[in-house]
């Protein structure tokens, strides 16, 4: 199952794209910013890119020249309405490897998705180990002492980010930024009640995901 990172800042565009991706069954973070963008890359691995040309703090062009700079290599699509053939160089030039033109079809945009995931390297499978759990980023399975817990999208969501920073504080807005939809109702007392059930099947008690009161939380090495 491949990981996508969209970033757009127009929620109808995003909303489209993200259901068309979401049907073709791709798991699929949304940041409206180039900083929401970077808080995505600094604790998630992704398969494919698609960025917005124009953000509010920022634009794609950037997000993709500094992805490539730092050996990323993983296809990023553009989407853009700068229509010139000029611009369009530029995109490329940063290390662009697909260009869609504003407006678009969402079915064309995942047939170029699919045929950039082809011409690409395998999707990422990350394991990650921490005491008894493991938990395989492409499997979206979990397992404690070699059994599979059943978890809900978003709980599997928070207890990966949460292993992705072990020992590290998650803040509200990390687990916002990475566990929330734009769809969902998002507050503090619905992030309490998903810290609550993802407790009640991983931790049992044990003090494993600690509460940063009014912070955030911390899985405890």
């Amino acid at each position: 199952m491949a990981k996508i990172l969209l970033v757009e800042d127009d929620e109808a565009v995003a909303k489209a794209v993200i259901d068309q991706l979401s049907f073709a069954r791709y798991v699929v973070d949304h940041a409206n910013t180039f900083q929401e963008a970077v808080n995505f890359l600094s604790c998630s691995s992704y398969d494919l890119f698609i960025l917005d040309g124009s953000l509010p703090d920022g634009d794609g062009f950037q997000i993709c020249q500094q992805l490539r700079s730092k050996g990323e290599n993983r296809p990023v699509l553009l989407l853009t309405g700068r229509t010139s053939i000029g611009e369009k160089s530029v995109g490329f030039s940063f290390g662009a490897d697909d260009y869609l033109c504003k407006p678009f079809h969402t079915k064309e945009l995942s047939l170029r998705v699919a045929a950039l995931l082809r011409r690409g390297e395998s999707p990422i499978n990350e394991i990650f180990k921490f005491k008894e759990f493991e938990l395989d980023s492409n499997r979206q399975t979990v397992k404690k002492s070699g059994v599979e817990i059943d978890l809900s999208p978003k709980e599997f969501l928070l207890f990966e980010l949460l292993l992705r920073n072990v020992g590290k504080l998650v803040s509200h807005k990390m687990i916002e930024d990475k566990v929330w939809r734009s769809s969902d109702e998002f507050s503090h007392d619905a992030i309490k009640r998903l810290v609550g059930r993802l407790r009640a099947k991983v931790d049992k008690g044990s003090s494993l995901i600690e509460n940063v009161h009014g912070v955030g939380y911390r899985l405890i090495e």
